[in-house]
């Protein structure tokens, strides 16, 4: 599951890309893998007040 660090609130749209990983049978491994990874962009984003969904490079790579 992808979840805020601060809150723990689960991240809607994160929690349904996992569960389509899921479903179409992935390996569980793949899941752990992804949801780790998008956590951290999420985190990200949401840190530097990106919208996660619509951010471009120059956004993400600022410090």
């Amino acid at each position: 599951m992808a979840a805020d660090t601060a809150t723990y609130t689960l991240h809607v749209p994160a929690c349904a890309f996992l569960q389509s990983l899921r479903n179409k049978g992935r390996s569980p491994n793949i899941e752990r893998v992804y949801a780790g990874r998008l956590a951290l962009y999420l985190n990200h984003c949401h840190a530097r007040r990106i919208d996660w969904a619509a951010a471009s490079f120059l956004a993400l790579s600022q410090l």
